[in-house]
């Protein structure tokens, strides 16, 4: 029988091995996108993939190709639309075939925050988009941030940051927040967030040490009022940049 893989490094690979009749045999027990897949329910896996046209994944198909080795790239999850990088080669043991599928779930998360960034924010609104779904964009801009950075250090401004990223993900959760560059952040909500929900934020940040003074400024665009991510974020980064200027003039 064959061994059970499942280490830490390989969270987020799914391995499955199909004999020389092209039925499945083996499925590593690794936690993928949320789930343990088994020889039992690895079709549902099958069933959340998709490619950038919503056409269904079709593994027999690619099976039945001649090559030794396929790579596929940027398939997509039904339920989280991140990109999947598939391999599936062809090997014997014995003179028997047999056919390898490797599936690897490709993170976009930005190393200092642990946050997704663009590449996943594209994603999300397309599948938004693909859903119909009204949704709002908060765009997210830390108030002289950039202070920090003269009075402590690039160092402790990176731990800063960890901090509040790390609280605005469990703060907005179920939110999707992300992070866009810098001091700036996206959160995309498929419900309202008041305006009183972001102040309980601010005072939450307020609790940290050296950020007893801390503000941010934020603005708000809508889909389908705005139907291009770029016009979503431009239009709510114009009314970030108008909310800052008029604290400045106070």
């Amino acid at each position: 029988m064959l061994s059970t893989i499942k280490t830490r490094e390989n969270k987020n690979n799914l391995y499955i091995i199909r004999n020389r009749h092209k039925k499945v045999i083996f499925v590593s027990s690794i936690e993928f996108n949320g789930t343990i897949y088994s020889i039992d329910n690895v079709n549902e896996f099958y069933k959340t993939l998709y490619d950038l046209d919503r056409v269904h994944y079709d593994v027999e198909a690619i099976l039945s190709e001649s090559l030794e080795v396929n790579h596929q790239r940027y398939y997509f999850t039904s339920r989280h639309l991140l990109p999947v990088d598939i391999n599936i080669m062809t090997f014997k043991i014995n003179r028997s075939k047999y056919y390898l599928e490797h599936y690897e779930l490709v993170e976009d998360l930005d190393p200092l925050t642990g946050l997704p960034t663009r590449t996943s924010l594209e994603l999300t609104f397309k599948d938004y988009v693909y859903k119909n779904e009204k949704f709002d964009l908060i765009f997210i801009d830390i108030d002289s941030f950039e202070k920090f950075n003269t009075k402590i250090g690039y160092v402790k401004t990176d731990f800063i940051l960890q901090r509040i990223a790390t609280l605005m993900k469990s703060y907005f959760h179920p939110h999707k927040v992300f992070r866009y560059g810098g001091d700036e952040f996206i959160i995309v909500s498929l419900e309202k967030i008041t305006d009183e929900y972001i102040e309980g934020f601010k005072e939450e940040i307020r609790k940290i040490k050296m950020l007893e003074s801390f503000d941010l400024s934020y603005g708000i665009s809508t889909f389908p009022i705005k139907t291009r991510l770029e016009e979503l974020v431009h239009a709510a980064s114009e009314e970030m940049k108008m909310q800052k200027a008029d604290k400045k003039k106070k």
